[in-house]
């Protein structure tokens, strides 16, 4: 809502957020999927927002409650991180599972498909964004049967 182009959908957006945000925390926050409004004529009317438990969104936790007010102000954009979200990494997994499911039928069958493909087969390299991997191992002997930690650091 907050980068919708009507300006009365942008500061409903960022007034629920900031109404959010200004809630105090819940203990445990229990997800319930809203009841779906079929007969909506626009994405804001989806959900009933009254009947609904409304939490920050994750990707705005670090947004100023200022520059929420500014942007209600001026109508400017709110600077939002940017996250990757269709890598090549994405578009290969896509194909295989695409491949997979002219194939094969069931569930087991068309999993089994994909790890059956090595080539395509994610490694962290691949991906691009995840933190180094861990120093930390264990190692399996096959000799003695014994698993052996490695070393930590």
């Amino acid at each position: 809502m907050i980068a919708d182009e009507r300006s009365h959908i942008k500061k409903l957006g960022i007034r629920r957020i900031l109404k959010a945000k200004n809630q105090p925390p819940e203990k445990l926050r229990i997800f319930k999927i809203p009841d779906i409004n079929w007969n909506a004529e626009d994405y804001t009317e989806l959900i009933n927002w009254s009947e609904c438990s409304i939490t920050e969104p994750p990707l705005t936790m670090d947004i100023k409650n200022e520059d929420f007010l500014a942007a209600i102000k001026n109508l400017s954009a709110i600077n939002i991180s940017k996250l990757p979200c269709h890598t090549q990494v994405v578009e290969r997994c896509i194909k295989l599972v695409t491949e997979a499911s002219n194939k094969v039928c069931e569930h087991s069958a068309r999993d089994g498909f994909i790890r059956s493909e090595p080539d395509q087969l994610l490694s962290v390299e691949d991906i691009g964004f995840l933190p180094e991997p861990s120093t930390n191992h264990v190692e399996h002997s096959e000799q003695d049967g014994k698993v052996n930690a490695g070393e930590l650091t």
